[in-house]
Protein backbone atom coordinates (compact mmCIF):
# COMPACT_ATOMS: atom_id res chain seq x y z
CA UNK A 1 0.00 0.00 0.00
CA UNK A 2 1.17 3.23 -0.62
CA UNK A 3 1.01 6.14 1.19
CA UNK A 4 0.17 9.80 0.09
CA UNK A 5 -0.21 13.05 1.95
CA UNK A 6 -2.35 16.22 1.05
CA UNK A 7 -1.25 19.85 1.29
CA UNK A 8 -3.71 22.80 0.04
CA UNK A 9 -4.99 25.14 2.24
CA UNK A 10 -8.27 24.50 0.59
CA UNK A 11 -10.46 22.04 2.56
CA UNK A 12 -12.44 21.49 -0.36
CA UNK A 13 -9.68 20.58 -2.42
CA UNK A 14 -8.41 17.99 0.16
CA UNK A 15 -11.46 16.71 0.45
CA UNK A 16 -12.09 15.61 -3.35
CA UNK A 17 -8.34 14.78 -3.61
CA UNK A 18 -8.85 12.33 -0.67
CA UNK A 19 -11.70 11.06 -2.12
CA UNK A 20 -10.47 10.20 -5.64
CA UNK A 21 -7.32 8.50 -4.03
CA UNK A 22 -9.23 6.04 -1.85
CA UNK A 23 -10.90 4.77 -4.39
CA UNK A 24 -8.08 3.86 -6.17
CA UNK A 25 -6.06 0.09 -4.93
CA UNK A 26 -3.06 0.51 -3.53
CA UNK A 27 -3.40 4.05 -2.20
CA UNK A 28 -3.67 5.23 0.97
CA UNK A 29 -4.10 9.27 1.86
CA UNK A 30 -2.40 8.75 5.71
CA UNK A 31 -2.65 12.46 6.02
CA UNK A 32 -3.79 16.12 5.24
CA UNK A 33 -2.50 19.59 5.96
CA UNK A 34 -3.33 22.80 5.28
CA UNK A 35 0.09 24.75 4.94
CA UNK A 36 3.64 24.31 4.75
CA UNK A 37 4.93 23.92 8.73
CA UNK A 38 2.09 21.41 8.86
CA UNK A 39 2.77 19.21 6.11
CA UNK A 40 6.58 18.96 7.35
CA UNK A 41 5.95 18.15 10.69
CA UNK A 42 3.62 15.38 8.60
CA UNK A 43 6.33 14.42 6.55
CA UNK A 44 8.50 14.33 8.90
CA UNK A 45 6.58 11.94 11.07
CA UNK A 46 4.69 9.69 8.36
CA UNK A 47 7.21 9.13 6.20
CA UNK A 48 4.61 8.86 3.15
CA UNK A 49 5.43 7.82 -0.52
CA UNK A 50 3.73 10.87 -2.20
CA UNK A 51 3.27 14.06 -1.45
CA UNK A 52 0.98 15.85 -3.27
CA UNK A 53 0.92 19.58 -2.48
CA UNK A 54 -0.51 22.64 -4.02
CA UNK A 55 1.79 25.19 -5.36
CA UNK A 56 0.73 28.22 -3.35
CA UNK A 57 0.28 28.17 0.26
CA UNK A 58 -0.23 30.55 2.98
CA UNK A 59 2.92 30.33 4.39
CA UNK A 60 5.17 29.59 1.38
CA UNK A 61 5.12 27.96 -1.82
CA UNK A 62 5.38 24.73 -3.41
CA UNK A 63 8.89 24.90 -4.66
CA UNK A 64 10.24 26.16 -0.98
CA UNK A 65 8.70 22.75 0.46
CA UNK A 66 9.67 20.30 -1.94
CA UNK A 67 13.18 20.97 -0.85
CA UNK A 68 12.57 21.00 2.48
CA UNK A 69 10.15 18.01 2.42
CA UNK A 70 13.45 16.35 0.85
CA UNK A 71 15.51 17.14 3.99
CA UNK A 72 13.34 15.16 6.03
CA UNK A 73 11.97 12.72 3.90
CA UNK A 74 14.74 11.56 1.24
CA UNK A 75 11.89 9.35 0.00
CA UNK A 76 9.12 11.03 -0.10
CA UNK A 77 8.11 12.37 -3.81
CA UNK A 78 6.16 15.11 -4.51
CA UNK A 79 3.53 15.98 -7.04
CA UNK A 80 2.69 19.40 -7.63
CA UNK A 81 -0.68 20.97 -8.56
CA UNK A 82 -1.14 24.67 -9.86
CA UNK A 83 -3.77 26.95 -10.88
CA UNK A 84 -1.30 29.17 -13.09
CA UNK A 85 -0.27 28.11 -16.07
CA UNK A 86 2.81 29.41 -16.38
CA UNK A 87 5.07 27.80 -18.50
CA UNK A 88 8.71 28.57 -15.90
CA UNK A 89 6.72 27.03 -13.20
CA UNK A 90 7.95 23.51 -14.83
CA UNK A 91 11.29 24.28 -14.64
CA UNK A 92 11.41 25.87 -10.73
CA UNK A 93 9.01 22.49 -9.54
CA UNK A 94 11.57 19.96 -11.58
CA UNK A 95 14.79 21.84 -10.22
CA UNK A 96 13.73 22.43 -6.57
CA UNK A 97 13.38 18.13 -6.68
CA UNK A 98 9.34 17.73 -7.68
CA UNK A 99 8.64 14.71 -9.47
CA UNK A 100 5.60 16.20 -11.22
CA UNK A 101 3.38 19.56 -11.75
CA UNK A 102 -0.08 19.42 -13.02
CA UNK A 103 -2.24 21.95 -13.86
CA UNK A 104 -5.51 21.83 -11.29
CA UNK A 105 -7.28 21.68 -14.24
CA UNK A 106 -6.51 17.87 -15.06
CA UNK A 107 -9.07 15.43 -14.41
CA UNK A 108 -9.31 12.38 -11.85
CA UNK A 109 -7.90 10.22 -14.04
CA UNK A 110 -4.99 12.41 -14.96
CA UNK A 111 -4.59 12.81 -11.39
CA UNK A 112 -4.49 9.22 -10.55
CA UNK A 113 -2.34 8.19 -13.51
CA UNK A 114 -0.07 10.76 -12.53
CA UNK A 115 0.68 9.45 -9.33
CA UNK A 116 1.81 6.09 -10.57
CA UNK A 117 3.53 7.19 -13.01
CA UNK A 118 5.57 9.34 -9.82
CA UNK A 119 5.12 6.62 -7.91
CA UNK A 120 7.17 4.23 -10.65
CA UNK A 121 9.79 6.98 -10.91
CA UNK A 122 9.00 9.11 -13.71
CA UNK A 123 8.65 12.52 -14.22
CA UNK A 124 5.32 14.08 -15.30
CA UNK A 125 4.71 17.79 -16.71
CA UNK A 126 1.26 18.69 -17.35
CA UNK A 127 1.28 18.82 -21.22
CA UNK A 128 -0.04 22.45 -21.42
CA UNK A 129 2.75 23.23 -19.46
CA UNK A 130 6.08 21.01 -21.05
CA UNK A 131 4.21 22.46 -24.59
CA UNK A 132 4.55 26.31 -23.81
CA UNK A 133 7.99 25.97 -22.49
CA UNK A 134 9.01 24.14 -25.30
CA UNK A 135 7.30 26.32 -27.48
CA UNK A 136 8.76 29.18 -26.22
CA UNK A 137 12.17 27.38 -26.87
CA UNK A 138 11.54 26.81 -29.87
CA UNK A 139 11.11 30.27 -30.64
CA UNK A 140 14.29 31.08 -29.49
CA UNK A 141 15.94 29.44 -31.71
CA UNK A 142 15.79 27.28 -34.77
CA UNK A 143 14.73 23.67 -34.35
CA UNK A 144 17.96 21.43 -34.51
CA UNK A 145 18.21 17.93 -36.39
CA UNK A 146 18.66 14.89 -34.04
CA UNK A 147 19.44 11.71 -35.10
CA UNK A 148 17.91 9.04 -34.35
CA UNK A 149 19.88 8.44 -31.10
CA UNK A 150 19.42 11.76 -30.34
CA UNK A 151 15.50 11.43 -30.68
CA UNK A 152 15.10 8.04 -28.30
CA UNK A 153 17.51 9.66 -25.72
CA UNK A 154 14.94 12.42 -25.42
CA UNK A 155 12.03 10.39 -25.09
CA UNK A 156 13.71 8.20 -22.39
CA UNK A 157 14.68 11.76 -20.50
CA UNK A 158 11.17 12.81 -20.89
CA UNK A 159 10.26 9.18 -18.90
CA UNK A 160 12.59 10.43 -16.22
CA UNK A 161 15.52 7.46 -16.44
CA UNK A 162 18.88 7.88 -15.06
CA UNK A 163 22.00 7.90 -17.21
CA UNK A 164 22.56 4.17 -16.07
CA UNK A 165 19.28 3.09 -16.97
CA UNK A 166 19.42 5.46 -20.41
CA UNK A 167 22.84 3.61 -21.25
CA UNK A 168 20.71 0.01 -20.82
CA UNK A 169 17.52 0.85 -22.74
CA UNK A 170 19.84 2.21 -25.57
CA UNK A 171 23.08 -0.90 -25.69
CA UNK A 172 25.88 1.89 -24.51
CA UNK A 173 27.97 2.35 -21.74
CA UNK A 174 27.52 4.86 -19.89
CA UNK A 175 30.37 6.66 -20.78
CA UNK A 176 29.53 7.41 -24.13
CA UNK A 177 25.95 8.53 -22.71
CA UNK A 178 27.50 10.93 -21.03
CA UNK A 179 29.10 12.06 -23.86
CA UNK A 180 25.94 12.06 -26.16
CA UNK A 181 24.07 13.55 -23.79
CA UNK A 182 26.52 16.98 -23.84
CA UNK A 183 26.53 16.96 -27.43
CA UNK A 184 22.33 16.57 -27.14
CA UNK A 185 22.13 19.73 -25.00
CA UNK A 186 24.45 21.97 -27.26
CA UNK A 187 22.47 21.01 -29.92
CA UNK A 188 18.31 22.26 -28.55
CA UNK A 189 20.22 24.63 -26.80
CA UNK A 190 19.60 23.75 -23.08
CA UNK A 191 22.49 23.82 -20.12
CA UNK A 192 21.03 21.26 -17.92
CA UNK A 193 19.19 17.61 -17.35
CA UNK A 194 16.44 19.60 -15.96
CA UNK A 195 15.74 21.95 -18.78
CA UNK A 196 16.28 18.84 -21.14
CA UNK A 197 13.80 16.82 -19.62
CA UNK A 198 11.46 19.94 -20.30
CA UNK A 199 12.28 20.07 -23.52
CA UNK A 200 11.50 16.50 -24.33
CA UNK A 201 8.36 16.81 -22.54
CA UNK A 202 7.06 19.24 -24.89
CA UNK A 203 8.51 17.35 -28.21
CA UNK A 204 7.92 13.80 -27.34
CA UNK A 205 5.15 13.91 -24.58
CA UNK A 206 5.11 10.33 -22.97
CA UNK A 207 1.60 8.17 -22.97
Amino acid sequence: MKTIIIVDDHVIVRTGLRSLVERAAGLSVVGEAGDAEEALALCARLKPDLAIVDWRLPDGDGCELCSRMAECSPSTRVLILTAYPTSSLAESALKCGAFGILLKTVDGAGILRSIDQVLSGQVIVDPNLAASWAEGVRASRHAPALTELEQRMLRLLALGLSNKEMASELGRAEKTLRNGLSVLYRKIGVGSRVEAALYALGTHAPP
